[in-house]
C-alpha cells in the first residue's frame, strides 16, 4: 500500500489526502500543495503511475494504492494512515469516472455510483471523528445543476453528492469540520470527452489553482468556469425541448 520513509517529520504537518491523486485534477492538486509546503497522501488504483509521482514528488507525497469504490480498501487505508499517525487536515475526495451511455443500464449506474458517490462519502464515515476540524472537499460536477443526454449515471451521482455535502454542511455550521462542494465544468481530463469543440475548458492545474484558492478563502460552493457556471443554471429555467436542442 505505502510506507513511510525515513526523514519524514509527521508531527504538527499540514497534511492532505487525494483521492483520483495519479492524473487530472488530482495531480495538479498534489503537485501545488507539495510545493507549498504539505505533506500529501496520493491514493489512487495505479500503482505504477503512483509508484512515478513518488519519484519526482519525493518525501513529501505518500502513495497509496486503493480502489476507492471498494469500502473495505478505503477502511484498510485509513486504517493503516491512523496506525502511522498520519492524521489528515484536508481530503480532496476527486475520484470520479463516467462515460458516455449507449443505453440505460442499471449496472452503470451502481458503478457510478460506488465511485463518484459512495467512494467519497466512505472517507467522510472513517475520517469525520478522528479530526474535529477536518476540511472535507468534494469534487462533483455542474452537471449536478443540469443533467446532460447519455450520462444519466455519472450526472446522478454527482448530483447525490452535492446534495449530501451540502446537507452536512448545514448540519456542521457551527463546528470546526467543514465540507465544501466544488461544482467544475468541462476539465480537460482523461474523462473529458466531447463530439463538439467546447469553449472555456479548463487545463487541470489551473482547475487546481482556482479550488485551492477558494478553498483557502473559505468558500462553501466552487463553480467553474462562470461561462459554463452560467449556462447550466440557464438550463434549468429552459422549457426541456429547447434544452433538448441546445445538446445536438
Amino acid at each position: 500500500m505505502c510506507h513511510i520513509e525515513e526523514g519524514v517529520t509527521i508531527a504538527n504537518r499540514k497534511i492532505c489526502l487525494i483521492t483520483g491523486a495519479s492524473s487530472g485534477i488530482g495531480e495538479s492538486l498534489a503537485r501545488l500543495l507539495i510545493k507549498d509546503g504539505w505533506l500529501v497522501v496520493g491514493v489512487a488504483r495505479r500503482a505504477e503511475k503512483l509508484r512515478k509521482l513518488k519519484e519526482e514528488f519525493g518525501i513529501n507525497f505518500l502513495p497509496v494504492t486503493c480502489d476507492v469504490s471498494k469500502s473495505k480498501d478505503i477502511s484498510d487505508s485509513s486504517n493503516f494512515l491512523r496506525k502511522k499517525n498520519i492524521i489528515p487536515n484536508l481530503f480532496f475526495l476527486n475520484a470520479g469516472c463516467g462515460e458516455i451511455e449507449g443505453g440505460f443500464h442499471t449496472d452503470v449506474h451502481r458503478e457510478a455510483f460506488e465511485v463518484n458517490y459512495f467512494g467519497a462519502i466512505n472517507w467522510v464515515e472513517e475520517w469525520l471523528n478522528h479530526n474535529s476540524s477536518a476540511i472535507f472537499v468534494a469534487i462533483s460536477s455542474l452537471v449536478a445543476v443540469h443533467a446532460t443526454p447519455q450520462a444519466s449515471a455519472y450526472c446522478a451521482s454527482k448530483a447525490a453528492l452535492r446534495s449530501c455535502f451540502e446537507s452536512l454542511n448545514v448540519q456542521h455550521v457551527n463546528s470546526a469540520t467543514k465540507f465544501i462542494t466544488v461544482l467544475p465544468g468541462p476539465v480537460k481530463t482523461n474523462m473529458f470527452k466531447s463530439s463538439k469543440s467546447l469553449p472555456f475548458v479548463w487545463e487541470p492545474q489551473k482547475a487546481a489553482e482556482y479550488i485551492l484558492k477558494k478553498v483557502f478563502k473559505g468558500k462553501e460552493t466552487i463553480s467553474f468556469p462562470i461561462f459554463w457556471q452560467l449556462f447550466f443554471y440557464i438550463l434549468r429555467i429552459l422549457p426541456t425541448k429547447m434544452a433538448s436542442r441546445i445538446f445536438k
